[in-house]
């Protein structure tokens, strides 16, 4: 049996052989393989590689001046159905390591960060209980690629929830939350994450999800939000990768709901993005979704239940919601309006603000037919449109769009009869009797001219 590294500063041989009993609750049985099974002080240490340690139920490992837990080797295993309760991190595995896998099924109280495994690869955390983080990042992985937190349980950080690099996957399930004061997620480039949860930012400048490029998946019990007026329920930094993708059925919601950066303070995406929805995007602070650069698309559904996967159930069961200004930006984008129930338009739909299609070429497909469009106004640069059926209506208000596509396939918005902008907004031509009064009127005025001469 090797000893067990202890993490408290140097003591008195006295106070050593004080604590010799608390030491003895973790043993270490074979080589390698701690179990605990009552209050063990100082924390625990272990360095090599291939270690896995395990706290009992009821048992405790404690560290008022550092680590609870500090194991810095490759492939590590842990798993905590107790409390570990540390000044310095919870877990420790140091820096530039690989295969970490944290199993939490109990509670992690930590003053610094719950877990760090700072720009490790291949870390796995799995939480069905609590991680107190307060006054630093919940999960800290830095640039660590093809990390993995499934979370059934709490995380609460004071810095960023969880850090990870590129590759991470993150499922949030129902009834479990991420909150952090600053990033609740900052993540990478592709990154996948599938949320039933809470995963939200309280604090004054952080995002509900911080991200590169990937997918995110937000069924109808997700909510992904920040308090913060100036930040964003999800923010997309500069990427290298194409086309990133929302589907929402829940609730995303910031000061803007969704944003691409554009430049300036932070480095402009000029990538795709992709966002469809039959939830609830919030912009608070007037812009509902800022897509910036690129083609992209926003498909707007009554419901989404069709594309629901053995992974996850989509389908708000409630009215689709854009509460702010949709702005596309630059490139050829697409906005679709989809009703997957009878074709026509959605008309229980809160889709009161403007939808700017930006610079190039855009268009505006409906699942609606012509028909049922009853009135087109253009104001100044701003084009409203009016659609009724059997005492319904919907009013859209669209800026900078070139083509309007009536009657696409429902599912797909593919298909259907194309019209440009100007179709819509020609003059309405004079009744056939006020042309004739018009040229006999201006007959009679030629007449009297001459008569004059």
């Amino acid at each position: 049996m090797r000893p067990i590294l202890l993490l408290a500063p140097a003591v008195s041989l006295a106070a050593l052989l004080s604590s010799t009993a608390a030491h003895a609750a973790c043993v270490e049985s074979p080589s390698g393989t701690y179990t605990c099974t009552g209050l063990q002080t100082g924390g625990l240490a272990d360095n090599d590689d291939d270690v896995s340690v395990t706290i009992d139920l009821g048992a405790e490992v404690e560290n008022n001046s550092g680590d609870a837990l500090r194991v810095r080797g490759n492939d590590t295993v842990v798993e905590n159905n107790g409390t570990l309760t540390a000044d310095g991190d919870g877990v420790d595995s140091g820096d530039n390591g690989s295969g970490l896998t944290v199993t939490n099924n109990g509670t992690i109280n930590a003053n610094a960060r719950g877990v760090n495994a700072d720009d490790e690869d291949d870390v796995t955390v799995i939480n069905t209980g609590l991680i107190n983080a307060p006054s630093n990042d919940g999960i800290r992985l830095g640039n660590g690629a093809n990390a993995t937190f499934l979370n059934s349980g709490t995380l609460i950080s004071g810095d960023e929830g969880m850090e990870a690099g590129d590759n991470a996957t993150v499922t949030n399930d129902i009834g479990a939350s991420i909150t952090a004061v600053e990033d609740a997620i900052q993540i990478g480039e592709a990154a996948s994450i599938t949320n039933s949860g809470t995963i939200q930012s309280t604090g004054t400048d952080g995002d509900g999800v911080d991200m590169d490029s990937g997918t995110v998946v937000n069924t109808a019990t997700g909510s992904i939000s920040t308090a913060a007026s100036s930040s964003a329920g999800i923010d997309f930094d500069a990427s290298s990768v194409l086309v990133s993708t929302i589907i929402n059925s829940g609730t995303i919601a910031g000061g803007i709901g969704i944003q691409v950066e554009l430049g300036g303070a932070d480095p402009a995406n000029v990538q795709t993005q992709i966002v469809r929805t039959d939830g609830v995007i919030i912009g608070s602070g007037g812009i509902a979704m800022d897509l910036g650069a690129s083609d992209d698309q926003v498909a707007i559904f009554d419901d989404l239940t069709f594309q629901s996967t053995a992974d996850y159930n989509l389908g708000s069961g409630a009215p689709v919601q854009i509460v702010g200004k949709t702005n596309l930006g630059t490139g050829e984008d697409t906005l679709a309006f989809l009703n997957t129930a009878d074709g026509g338009m959605i008309y229980d739909a809160v889709l009161n603000d403007l939808f700017d299609g930006g610079a190039d070429t855009d268009t505006v497909i409906f699942s609606a037919s012509k028909s049922d469009l009853t009135a087109s106004t253009l104001i100044a640069d701003i084009l409203s449109l009016t659609f009724e059926d059997s005492g319904m209506a919907q009013v859209l208000n669209f800026k900078d769009f070139e083509f309007f596509t009536f009657g696409a396939d429902r599912l797909t918005g593919l298909g259907g009869t194309t019209y440009a902008a100007a179709e819509l907004t020609a003059p309405v031509p004079l009744p056939a009797g006020f042309v004739l009064l018009g040229g006999g009127l201006a007959a009679l005025g030629a007449a009297r001219a001459r008569r004059k001469g």
